[in-house]
């Protein structure tokens, strides 16, 4: 008799087990029916620009490099951001053309470093920078200017510069990544300005 005994609550338990687990079922399935669907929202930054540029929290419009290649009077007397420009050719201590636009089509822009930012800073040839300044339109004058203030290395670097159309005063330069080797230039490049 001690044996059915046992055998009558051994199925209990198994019994116990069964009701225990369709409860925890059927409540999660409640749960799942109840609760609110989640959704996650991604926030991205400001594009609503045709070239894709938006204005950063300090108010500088940050601007791709090839945007800004297409059209550069755009954006003349304002403040921009562009990174990846890269670094062709020194006309002196903080003065350089860079170029912007892709491999498929490269736009020189004449690029002047602002005295405080440029102290102890020289430019690499082949380097990356990120530069932040005002694009200016460039006239002959102010390159004479720049002249009598000895910014150029020679008279052939006063020649160039007027040349260009516009050009970038930086405030801020970094440099966006190491040159590639074997290219020209020399000097360290160092963040500055602010």
């Amino acid at each position: 008799m001690a044996d059915e005994a046992k055998g009558s609550g051994r199925s209990l338990t198994w019994l116990w087990m069964v009701l225990a687990l369709v409860s925890v079922g059927g409540f999660l399935a409640w749960i799942g029916m109840a609760s609110e669907p989640t959704s996650v929202t991604v926030v991205e930054a400001d594009t609503t620009a045709e070239g894709g540029e938006f204005e950063d929290e300090a108010g500088v419009v940050v601007v791709q490099k090839d945007t800004l290649a297409a059209d550069k009077g755009r954006f003349a007397g304002q403040r921009i951001r562009v990174a990846q420009v890269e670094a062709t050719g020194s006309l002196g201590d903080a003065i350089f053309w860079g170029e912007l636009g892709d491999r498929a089509n490269q736009v020189p822009i004449l690029v002047r470093v602002d005295s405080a930012a440029a102290s102890g800073f020289q430019v690499q040839t082949g380097g990356l920078y990120t530069l932040t300044g005002e694009v200016q339109r460039m006239t002959d004058s102010l390159a004479t200017v720049w002249s009598e203030a000895g910014e150029f290395a020679g008279e052939g670097e006063q020649a160039q510069a007027a040349f260009a159309d516009y050009f970038i005063q930086v405030s801020n330069i970094r440099p966006s990544r190491a040159p590639r080797s074997g290219s020209g230039g020399g000097g360290t490049g160092s963040a500055a300005g602010g």
